[in-house]
């Protein structure tokens, strides 16, 4: 689990220590629209730049 959670020494259990944190959770009522999921990702990806990236953007 670890392998998912952690990237370049930032690990998603140490949030704790930033005050200005954020966690963005979304879900889909309709498994046909999963692919907005993966859209958003990318998109949050590119425009925020998060200390823990998911890693599938090319």
């Amino acid at each position: 689990m670890e392998a998912h959670t952690a990237k370049n020494g930032h690990c998603i259990w140490d949030i704790d220590k930033f005050d200005d944190k954020s966690i963005l959770l979304f879900n889909v009522k309709n498994k046909e629209d999963r692919h907005w999921l993966l859209a958003l990702e990318a998109y949050f990806e590119t425009r925020f730049n998060p200390l823990i990236k998911a890693g599938r953007i090319g």
